[in-house]
């Protein structure tokens, strides 16, 4: 057991890392950037310190050689994990191959971030280079979010090198992010996609088909219609019900068919059929997926604290090296909270460019630190076309349970985000802060009640991260009251497969008058 000398030394010691990690965190902001005691802070003995210098580099540039030296000399997962982000986005294709000759020291998940940051340096670049070192990493799939964020009009190509190398999951992906984002994928990667001899190309070609053409069938290119409702032999149940509902959208009869209908209730049937193709269901159809009918098909908004906003284009999840959120945060004395939109620029690879905090409220000391951790984030694009500037951008921190971790290396790698429904097992409140319901807004409510609607990521730590207005009240004072209380939820996380995961989650606060 520790003597007390000595462990009042330990905690002084740990005291004065996360100190000097702070600090080098808040060069993020420094105009002009001195990357020197930052490149020396690379060889600090403390980890969470060697981690922020890695993370301030990669924002804002700085020597790879140096950052190859830590590298090579890394123990610690979580610095490592901040060094091979820095030395992909930042190096030249050699640097790249060398930090790919390090990755086997390191736990799997790191070879996710690998290739998630090869993708913020752009397609077709990094395409090819995911293509090239995906056969000797572990549990990948392609970057295409990143990789086309801003770069749409490569997607023919980046289609084709997916196909190429019979990437079936990469393909697939491509093909949603098209969807989501409202560009059209290639007719002839598509058609050539569906006749493939890889059953799970063929299903997500023919869906995709479906899904981008529900809403005007009249618009499918000839091919696409032709190639879609052809007969082959051995079709899955998934591929003969989408090609069913493009000969429907063609103008067939419906008729149900009892294969179809158990599919459908089964979890290996698509977990969301957007309105447009329920349409061409039939009820039964429709009552074997358990989907809401029509008619109650929620319709999300997205508003602000105050005034209705747009969504924002993308998010940044002030997810920073372990430690270091609170370590900012204790430095700048901040005891109390923010609430406030944001307006930001973002470049290709999603490192902010500039941020305005002024329409952000809250305790003095936590509005100015909001900044350089805003500063350190990587921006997450909505879709591959969203744009790199928003004025909406939401941002909330409460009192208590500050989520500014990022996930641990331990946990499994999630690359997707995922909603509750099929396999997903909803997370579970642990723990609740009801919100101020200001007695001036008491007063002047003329309803009995008062509903704010949030959506939010529920980590994998079970706390609450980038929440966003669904729905608000007419009270401005009720929302930011709102959001503010449920950013210190916590919750037992949600579960897929037996793992933690993060789960897109929705919350809500009623205020209600007595």
């Amino acid at each position: 057991m520790l003597r007390p000398v000595a462990l009042i030394a330990l905690l002084f010691s740990l005291s004065a890392s996360a100190q000097d990690a702070a600090s080098i965190a808040m060069r993020v902001k420094d105009q002009p950037f001195d990357a020197a005691p930052v490149i020396a802070a690379l060889r600090s003995p403390d980890a969470l310190t060697r981690a922020t210098a890695a993370r301030v580099l990669a924002i804002r540039g700085g020597d790879v050689a140096a950052l190859r030296v830590a590298l090579e000399n890394e123990k610690d997962a979580e610095a490592a994990r901040e060094q091979i982000r820095a030395i992909t986005l930042l190096g030249k294709l050699d640097d790249v191959a060398f930090v790919h000759g390090q990755l086997s020291r390191f736990p799997a998940s790191l070879d996710s971030e690998f290739v998630e940051t090869i993708g913020r340096r752009g397609a077709p670049e990094a395409i090819d280079l995911y293509l090239k070192y995906r056969g000797s990493l572990r549990d990948v799939t392609a970057p295409t979010r990143y990789a086309l964020w801003g770069r749409h009009n490569t997607i023919p190509a980046v289609a084709a090198r997916l196909l190429g190398h019979k990437d079936s999951k990469g393909f697939a992906r491509l093909l949603g992010q098209a969807i989501e984002s409202g560009v059209a994928a290639p007719s002839g990667a598509v058609a050539a996609a569906i006749t493939a001899d890889d059953v799970k190309v063929r299903e997500a070609s023919r869906w995709y088909v479906v899904e981008a053409y529900a809403l005007d069938p009249s618009v499918m290119p000839a091919l696409l219609r032709e190639t879609g409702t052809a007969e082959r032999e051995n079709f899955t149940v998934s591929e003969a019900y989408a090609r069913e509902l493009l000969r429907r959208m063609g103008g067939a009869a419906r008729e149900s068919k009892r294969e179809w209908l158990e599919w459908l209730r089964s979890k290996d049937s698509k977990q969301d059929f957007p309105k447009a193709v329920r349409a061409f269901m039939t009820p039964e159809e429709q009552a074997a997926h358990d989907g809401e009918p029509d008619d109650k098909l929620p319709v999300v908004r997205a508003n602000g604290l105050t005034t209705e906003v747009r969504r924002s284009p993308f998010t940044l999840p002030i997810k920073l090296p372990r430690g270091l959120g609170e370590a900012m945060i204790e430095k700048a004395k901040c005891r109390g909270t923010w609430a406030g939109i944001v307006t930001a620029t973002v470049d290709r690879t999603g490192r902010v460019q500039s941020v305005d905090t002024s329409r952000v409220f809250g305790d003095r000391r936590c509005v100015d630190i909001l900044e350089p951790m805003l500063r350190l984030a990587y921006a997450e694009p909505e879709t591959i076309t969203s744009a790199m500037t928003t004025s909406e951008l939401l941002v909330v921190k409460g009192k208590r349970n500050v989520c500014f971790n990022e996930d641990a290396i331990a946990l499994a790698d999630q690359p997707e985000l995922v909603r509750v429904g099929g396999d997903v097992i909803a997370p579970v409140v642990l723990k609740r802060t009801e919100p101020e319901f200001p007695e001036e807004v008491r007063r002047s409510m003329v309803t009995r009640s008062l509903l704010v609607i949030a959506e939010s990521i529920i980590t994998r730590e079970g706390c609450v991260r980038d929440i966003r207005l669904l729905g608000q009240s007419p009270e401005p004072q009720l929302n930011a009251s709102a959001v503010l209380a449920l950013s210190e939820w916590t919750f037992k996380p949600g579960m897929l497969n037996g793992q933690v995961v993060d789960v897109i989650f929705n919350l809500s606060v009623n205020f209600k008058l007595k």
